[in-house]
């Protein structure tokens, strides 16, 4: 049977435990706070910073300096944020941003998506995960793009590129003499431009004579099936 030293030294450890959640809990409370009504904001800025290099490695360095310069000007002596904090803080921001984000994909359908409030960048991301949910592999290539190519996809041993115009008006054949250098380059099977809009009499042209696909978004989920790599 414990003593009394024993029982008492028990419930100081529980107490200093508890305080020490309650700490936790109100520190995370606070960030969250703060950060939430920047969360669509600070989405965008992982959107765009965020670059995926030809091996498919991420590079997050770009959007850990746009979360310290958010601590900076937007935490950093507020309540008790002080400096030695920065790790902890950006760590939290990190994960409250990944929630928002499957929260909204959860809330809003992929297809539902008012397509034209997205940027070119957002688009490309959006085309990327159409693919990934209807059987392919992708990516997004880094900002800067690369041979004209914004995704790389794969499905099982058929690689695809594609370019991605978020327009106003009709895609012309310029993006279609591009994703072709793009096919040529990463010795893919199929090439694709994918718009919003709508393609010119000399883009469709091009593309019939040299097998490029030219696509609505909305027919990327039914892509797999056009080029026969699923039946239903």
């Amino acid at each position: 049977m414990a003593s009394k030293k024993e029982i008492d030294q028990l419930k100081k450890e529980s107490t200093k435990r508890q305080k020490a959640q309650e700490k936790k809990d109100n520190f995370h409370s606070k960030i969250a706070e703060l950060v939430d009504p920047h969360l669509s904001t600070l989405k965008k800025k992982f959107t765009h910073l965020t670059i995926y290099d030809d091996y498919g490695n991420v590079d997050t360095s770009g959007y850990i300096d746009e979360l310290n310069y958010f601590f900076d000007k937007m935490i950093l002596g507020l309540w008790y944020f002080e400096e030695a904090d920065r790790s902890d803080v950006v760590r939290a921001i990190i994960g409250l941003v990944r929630d928002f984000d499957l929260e909204q994909m959860e809330k809003v359908p992929l297809l539902s998506i008012d397509v034209d409030s997205l940027d070119p960048r957002e688009f490309e991301n959006y085309c990327a995960e159409i693919l990934a949910t209807t059987g392919w592999t992708s990516r997004v290539t880094k900002a800067s793009g690369d041979q004209g190519i914004d995704i790389i996809a794969t499905f099982e041993n058929v690689k695809a590129v594609f370019q991605c115009k978020k327009y106003t008006n009709p895609v012309g054949n310029s993006s279609v003499q591009e994703i072709l250098a793009g096919k040529a380059f990463e010795v893919a099977h199929l090439a694709v431009v994918v718009t919003n809009s709508t393609f010119t009499p000399a883009a469709k042209q091009l593309a019939n004579a040299t097998n490029v696909f030219l696509l609505h978004h909305t027919e990327l989920p039914s892509f797999a099936k056009r080029v026969g790599l699923i039946d239903e």
